[in-house]
């Protein structure tokens, strides 16, 4: 069996992604954004990624279900300057879609 970029992903960096140090999870963290179109087609790892403490917050790693969409405008004034919202890369665009399918609460 030939593995791609995302099967590689699922089967060895996702388990330990935990365990990574900082450099090495924001190179998994590129991965996961340049192969997401092939990601987003596979329940599994979607399954996989909506179970995964992904997002650095501050050091910790938390889910996206664990944090809110600052685009939603009553939740950016609700919770304004409170860290629930994603930071750094985590909060661009491109990452705001991902992790808006990997549960993100709007």
């Amino acid at each position: 069996e030939e593995l791609d970029e995302v099967a590689l992903l699922e089967r060895f960096m996702l388990p330990k992604f935990g365990t990574l140090l900082p450099a090495r999870r924001q190179e998994v963290a590129d991965q996961i954004l340049r192969n997401w179109p092939a990601i987003e087609q596979r329940p599994v790892m979607l399954d996989k990624l909506k179970a995964l403490p992904l997002v650095d917050m501050y050091g910790s790693l938390v889910r996206a279900d664990q944090l809110f969409d600052p685009k939603t405008p009553l939740l950016a004034a609700v919770f304004q300057g409170d860290p629930v919202f994603p930071v750094g890369a985590f909060a661009s665009d491109p990452w705001l879609v991902i992790l808006r399918k990997l549960g993100l609460q709007s």
